[in-house]
């Protein structure tokens, strides 16, 4: 493999007879990167004042499962999620991009709620902005609907006309995915 990161500037002078002293060729040799893991990536990060880097991971994150994460954001009413109806959950974070992904069984709704809500899948802030779609379950009720994202929390809404869900027709799983810019 070549070197993947070296100096601007090369020095053309000869190596000198004392080993003990560094040497041009030193200056030109490629770097060796330490830390990380396979798969990690060198991230910019202007708050390392010594380096201005950090490795970044692209793996997955789990979160634990927390019953009131799964809220009515807008309406009245609840929607019952609980750790067996979960099929995954999970996000990664690449640079300023928050990536997840969330499946959950069809849950119990009651009242009138007009959008529910999954609380943060992390501590950032996101931009609250248009960022995936998700489908509802059970299959023969699904379609696919906005998943938007406001400050740290992923809201879903049954159709874009402010319709609410109904209690015992639209008891509603979800398979989503997003991507959302992380605000600085």
């Amino acid at each position: 493999m070549t070197d993947i990161l070296k100096h601007r500037f090369v020095s053309s002078k000869a190596d000198g007879s004392d080993t003990q002293q560094v040497q041009p060729s030193h200056w030109n040799d490629g770097h060796k990167f330490q830390g990380g893991a396979v798969g990690d990536f060198l991230l910019r990060d202007p708050t390392d004042l010594t380096f201005g880097a950090k490795w970044g991971s692209s793996a997955w994150i789990q979160p634990p499962f927390v019953a009131s994460d799964y809220f009515v954001n807008v309406g009245s009413g609840t929607w019952a999620v609980n750790a067996g109806l979960m099929v995954y959950c999970a996000y990664t974070i690449i640079g300023r991009t928050l990536i997840w992904n969330l499946g959950i069984n069809p849950a119990t709704i009651t009242g009138s709620p007009l959008g529910l809500s999954r609380k943060p899948f992390s501590a950032h802030q996101i931009a609250a902005a248009i960022g995936g779609l998700y489908m509802r379950m059970p299959a023969q009720s699904s379609y696919y609907q906005l998943a938007t994202g406001a400050g740290s929390q992923i809201n879903f809404f049954k159709d874009i006309n402010g319709t609410a869900f109904v209690p015992g027709v639209d008891d509603t799983g979800i398979r989503a995915a997003g991507a959302y810019e992380i605000i600085p």
